[in-house]
């Protein structure tokens, strides 16, 4: 029981690696032995999930605005970005043949604004790629996997998947396991925790 919430502990806290090594280590044959297994399974398809390169994504929007959105799967954004930026870029040109040079310098001043605007939002789109991946795996291992702890006043209660539980009188009842994982994750008394 220990080592399965532990391992739910160290996910939360964005240890995959600890959290894998802890639920192999749970018995196959034990009450969770399925559960952490599948779990472990699941969890080592997380370095097998779709993956966009920030830096390749802000590269591309440098090459032409809005391409790296693009590679990010963002057509909505790459469109924008390239319409704003050929704006400020043609606007610019235009006013340069006619020999505006207040309006090239308004153009030229936006146009380098939304430019380096349209690098960062092709990285940072990369990156939301990257965490939306993981955060669905992640509920996956959740949706059948994940354990609950309650604490109503002194009682703890530990419910693990298929309805198979504990209950303690104090933390003192519960395993050294059970005690770390209710300290570090600060659970207070009145509340249930999924973990």
């Amino acid at each position: 029981e220990g080592r399965y919430l532990l391992g739910w502990a160290l996910l939360e806290a964005d240890r995959p690696a600890e959290a894998l090594v802890v639920w192999q280590a749970i018995p196959a044959n034990g009450p969770l032995g399925e559960h952490s297994g599948d779990a472990g399974v699941l969890l080592q398809s997380l370095a097998r999930l779709p993956y966009r390169s920030p830096a390749l994504a802000g590269t591309l929007s440098t090459v032409l605005p809005g391409l790296g959105q693009a590679y990010t799967g963002s057509w909505g954004e790459a469109l924008s970005s390239l319409l704003v930026n050929g704006a400020f870029i043609g606007g610019g040109v235009e006013f340069a043949r006619r020999e505006l040079w207040a309006g090239t310098a308004i153009c030229a001043l936006f146009g380098v604004g939304f430019y380096g605007g349209n690098i960062m939002s092709a990285a940072n789109g990369a990156r939301r790629f990257n965490r939306m991946a993981r955060k669905k795996r992640l509920d996956t291992i959740a949706r059948d996997h994940r354990a609950t702890i309650h604490c109503e006043g002194e009682q703890v209660q530990a419910v693990f998947p298929g309805e198979w539980g504990r209950s303690a009188s104090g933390l003192g009842g519960l395993s050294r396991h059970h005690q770390a994982v209710v300290a570090e994750l600060h659970i207070p008394r009145g509340t249930t925790r999924a973990v």
